[in-house]
């Protein structure tokens, strides 16, 4: 598992949008789609991505908005069900 410091946190436009704030598996499923080069991984899958500004990056971009909306914490290139713990402390 290692730290990143995000450029931004919601993806989508429209009063939809989605968050992720960590990248990667530990479980190592050959059929997964998250491991598509689409998804410009520069660490290795199994290597949690941990996004240690997201509630900083969150708060900020939520102040922004003009309209109200709702946010769905996603888990599209991750496993919200991993096998490791994620501790930050603050």
């Amino acid at each position: 598992m290692h730290f990143v410091d995000a450029k931004g946190i919601l993806t989508g436009s429209g009063g939809h949008y989605g968050i992720n704030i960590y990248r990667g598996c530990t479980h190592g499923c050959i059929y997964c789609d998250s491991r598509s080069r689409c998804y410009q991984f520069t660490h290795p899958f199994e290597d949690i991505e941990v996004k240690q500004n997201a509630p900083k990056l969150l708060e900020k971009a939520l102040k922004s908005k003009r309209k109200k909306g709702y946010c769905q914490f996603r888990m599209n290139v991750s496993d919200l069900c991993r096998n490791c713990r994620i501790s930050i402390v603050r």
